[in-house]
């Protein structure tokens, strides 16, 4: 089997106030390390990772597109244009900074306000590593998880690479299990899931549709679709 095969593409995207570490988070998840060089996301970062979810004959293989977006007030206008056909999203914030705590509400209503409405939204409180340095205890993210139908909340560091893989695996999780309880129809590319070269579930009729998401395969990729879109915008 081709390592690159997969059966099911998932897009993700992860969100929240700049400075939380969203981006540090995406480099140790997909790269598998700490990188204390990374600057600030300028509009948005793009990278993908396979994963193998479930046991046994029922394994998955599962390839997540993830974008990152810009935390910064001046780039959430661009941001919010791709949450559209996200399947799910990782909203992050800093546990040892109450503020980018009290944000997330906005940054919850703005994704699901632009997402489908099948999204699934997990909560990751960053670097976890920093106890000392405390703002938000587990109790206000269970709380707020609550309140806000989120699926679950993690507690992870980027630095040691605490619960990051947990927090990821735990949104592909959910959104396989809702694929398998036919509450999502992969069919429907607009979720944010499409079948892959490996599954036995896609209908032959459908293998040379394709969203524009779907066809990028590095950061090259995605500037070249944003630069014809605003082409096209400007014809």
């Amino acid at each position: 089997m081709d390592k690159e095969s997969y059966d099911y593409l998932v897009k993700i995207v992860l969100a929240g106030p700049s400075g939380t570490g969203k981006s540090c988070l995406l480099e140790r998840f997909v790269k598998g390390r700490w990188n204390d060089e990374i600057q600030h996301t300028v509009g948005i970062d793009f990278a993908s990772r396979i994963v193998i979810v479930g046991m046994g004959n029922q394994q998955k293989r599962i390839k997540i597109q993830l974008w990152d977006t810009a935390g910064q007030e001046k780039f959430r206008s661009v941001a919010r244009n791709y949450y559209r056909g996200a399947a799910g999203a990782v909203l992050v914030y800093d546990i040892t900074n109450k503020d980018s705590f009290c944000e997330l509400s906005s940054w919850v209503s703005d994704i699901r306000a632009m997402a489908p409405s099948t999204l699934c939204v997990v909560l990751a409180g960053s670097k976890c590593d920093l106890q000392e340095q405390r703002e938000v205890s587990t109790e206000e993210a269970a709380e707020f998880c609550s309140a806000k139908q989120i699926a679950s909340a993690h507690e992870t560091s980027a630095y040691s690479g605490t619960q990051v893989d947990d927090c990821f695996l735990s949104v592909v999780s959910t959104i396989l299990t809702r694929i398998e309880l036919g509450e999502i129809d992969p069919q429907d590319q607009s979720l944010g899931i499409q079948y892959g070269d490996l599954s036995s579930s896609q209908p032959s009729h459908n293998t040379s549709v394709t969203n524009w998401w779907a066809s990028i395969t590095n950061w090259d990729d995605l500037v070249r679709l944003e630069r014809q879109t605003r082409s096209r915008c400007c014809l």
